[in-house]
């Protein structure tokens, strides 16, 4: 087993790094030089999709924007409305976007009824390939990327179909109403499991972002696996498409 992490990871979880991690004879490996190395000669495990199963960065910005409150009450399209004017766009753009991503909610297969529930729907229901592959984006030899590699040789530990079922249904699991208890299920089972429940109170943080933003990865990755380096969008892009 060889680890491929930095120390924004240990900063991460710090009791993990010195009760299990240091202490084990696992290779560590430097995922500054690492983090496009895929190859078929090992199997990658990553953690992706934890944020799609457990909710959204957004709730932060919920919070920030109407209080701890927000969380948990009752979606509506005029809510909707209200924070995408918030974020700058305009009134047309965001009655635009707040009709098309209302028609979506109706159509989820679970109910979605908090403002919570609303953007972990939009997060699981429409970000799932772009997390899945923007890892991959940034290979440093793409010959190796293909449907044979993804089948065998890439796992994302909470992409499961179980875990995607036990969001569905278990979204009370996710928080307590704040955005500081924000993944509070995770976080117990990482504490227990650790003996320690300084883990209990920590806050979500983000690491991905200091190991690819300084990175160009492939703007477009196509169905035959090809890696397009700079493309234009507008020929990619389907207006007709409503994303229901």
């Amino acid at each position: 087993i060889q680890l491929v992490m930095s120390t924004e990871g240990i900063e991460e979880n710090p009791w993990l790094w010195e009760k299990i991690i240091r202490k084990s004879n696992f290779q560590i490996l430097n995922s500054e030089r690492h983090s496009g190395d895929w190859g078929t000669d090992r199997i990658l495990v990553g953690g992706e999709f934890n944020d799609q199963i457990l909710g959204s960065d957004i709730y932060r910005d919920l919070v920030r924007w109407k209080g701890d409150g927000i969380l948990n009450a009752l979606w509506t399209e005029t809510l909707l409305t209200e924070w995408c004017l918030e974020k700058g766009l305009q009134t047309s753009d965001a009655e635009h976007w707040s009709n098309l991503f209302s028609q979506h909610i109706k159509n989820a297969r679970c109910p979605i009824e908090t403002t919570a529930d609303w953007w972990w729907w939009i997060n699981f229901s429409c970000k799932w390939a772009s997390v899945y592959f923007r890892i991959i984006s940034y290979a440093r030899n793409t010959r190796t990327i293909n449907f044979d590699y993804l089948e065998n040789y890439y796992f994302q530990f909470y992409g499961t179909k179980e875990f995607q079922k036990w969001s569905m249904v278990n979204r009370d699991q996710k928080h307590q109403g704040t955005f500081l208890s924000y993944k509070f299920h995770a976080r117990n089972l990482v504490a227990d499991f650790l003996g320690d429940d300084k883990y209990k109170s920590k806050i979500k943080r983000g690491s991905l972002w200091n190991l690819l933003s300084y990175k160009r990865g492939a703007e477009i990755i196509d169905s035959d696996y090809n890696f397009e380096m700079s493309a234009n969008l507008d020929s990619w892009y389907n207006r007709d498409n409503s994303f229901i």
